[in-house]
């Protein structure tokens, strides 16, 4: 039996949020319809987590078609195309680590462009003046603000001003958040329904998620991460899957090569003195009692040979799994 656990708030009076949430859920193929609680009948909303599988990575990520501040007609796929994009979740409007978050945001986004991805939010705020409000607050972090004249500096060029002009989608009815299976039971908004936790999603040309990452309300996510992450795998992509990328890699320094590729189709792929192998002891061949080295002849060090057996004789080993490329770095910069 699926596991779903169960959260009760009180039904807003005012808004379109929490409108159809139980109604979301009953809908999935995968439930069965519940009968009304008496929580129900009392005009309370009941979530229920989702016992299907939510969208994981190489899944394709699900259109989110509706409303954002400036657009009632949103179609997600529509707006993507054939980009990559960054797809983040925030808890709600007007809190400190997501302000802080969209103020970091703002500032790096001439490198999301350049690098051409898209930008998404995602909301269960209702699409309203206080959206738009909060938005402005955001930009005014960036751009700077003056307080006496209630108006944002005006000492900044205005064609420098940052302008958070990427699309919020809108999910009042926690809909979509529940099918993602992002939502944070142990936060509760002033309505006493769960909030979204801070999920990112990183979307491939073709809509399948190639990275999620999900951080609690409490903590803001790294920016410079997520493009960072996003360049790797667009190079990886553009290198047709011939490189993979260490820990740490930044813009311009060496990769690591794809480990199904075999010493001699290094020298084809990359070039004679395009790459390069690090020996490691695990590669000691302890049946022959000699160290293995690839294509190219390189040999092993004097004082390494005299610690094995004294067989001593060098064999080949088709692949070694540490070999470094410069190679494909600049090849497949999608921004140059």
């Amino acid at each position: 039996m699926a596991f779903m656990k169960q959260i009760t708030g009180k039904r807003s009076s005012s808004a379109k949020k929490n409108e159809s949430i139980n109604n979301n859920m009953n809908s999935k193929k995968e439930t069965k319809l519940l009968p009304k609680t008496e929580e129900e009948k009392r005009g309370e909303v009941i979530i229920h987590q989702p016992p299907w599988k939510v969208p994981a990575i190489n899944d394709r990520f699900p259109n989110l078609i509706g409303h954002t501040l400036d657009n009632s007609e949103f179609n997600l796929y529509d707006y993507k195309g054939s980009s990559w994009a960054l797809m983040f979740t925030h808890p709600t409007d007007f809190n400190a680590v997501g302000t802080s978050e969209l103020e970091e945001l703002l500032k790096l986004k001439s490198e999301f462009d350049a690098n051409k991805i898209k930008i998404v939010g995602f909301s269960t705020n209702i699409y309203s003046d206080a959206h738009r409000k909060w938005l402005d607050d955001v930009e005014a972090m960036v751009n700077g603000y003056d307080s006496n004249n209630n108006t944002t500096n005006t000492t900044n060029n205005e064609a420098k001003k940052v302008k958070a002009d990427f699309p919020i989608y809108t999910d009042p009815t926690l809909e979509m958040a529940v099918e993602l299976g992002i939502v944070d039971s142990d936060t509760i908004d002033e309505d006493g329904l769960p909030v979204t936790s801070r999920t990112l999603y990183v979307l491939t040309p073709d809509n399948k998620i190639a990275l999620v990452t999900t951080y609690p309300t409490t903590v803001g996510r790294n920016w410079k991460e997520a493009l960072r992450s996003i360049i790797a795998l667009q190079l990886v992509e553009r290198s047709r899957e011939s490189i993979i990328i260490p820990s740490h890699w930044e813009r311009g320094e060496k990769v690591l090569i794809e480990t199904k590729l075999t010493d001699s189709e290094c020298e084809i792929t990359f070039g004679p003195g395009n790459w390069e192998r690090v020996f490691l002891p695990s590669e000691v061949c302890q049946e022959v009692g000699s160290f293995v080295e690839g294509i190219g002849g390189v040999r092993i060090k004097e004082d390494r040979k005299n610690l094995l057996s004294s067989n001593n004789s060098i064999t080949t080993l088709p692949r070694h799994y540490m070999r470094y490329t410069m190679k494909p770095v600049s090849d497949y910069d999608v921004s140059s």
